[in-house]
């Protein structure tokens, strides 16, 4: 996970590395996996893909993900999509 967020931040040219760094993290049963992943496909514009993976870290319960990472996440996908409501 470490290591995935490392190539998000360094920027455009390492997300596709950082995403499957963080798919390998959601292997692991992982939240946080699913949740990163959301984050590095909203960068990419692939919105619909991150509100899939938002959805996944949501259902995690053991532990959970911080809920306002995911209702913050979320609401910047519903932006995008202009899903306001």
């Amino acid at each position: 996970n470490d290591y995935g967020i490392g190539l998000f931040l360094k920027g455009k040219s390492e997300l596709r590395q950082a995403g499957n760094a963080f798919d390998k993290v959601e292997k692991l049963g992982r939240f946080d996996g699913p949740l990163n992943l959301a984050r590095v496909l909203f960068r990419e514009g692939r919105l619909g893909d991150a509100a899939e993976a938002l959805a996944r870290a949501s259902g995690h319960d053991n532990p959970s993900p911080p809920a306002w990472t995911i209702a913050w996440l979320s609401g910047l996908v519903a932006r995008d999509l202009n899903q306001l409501e």
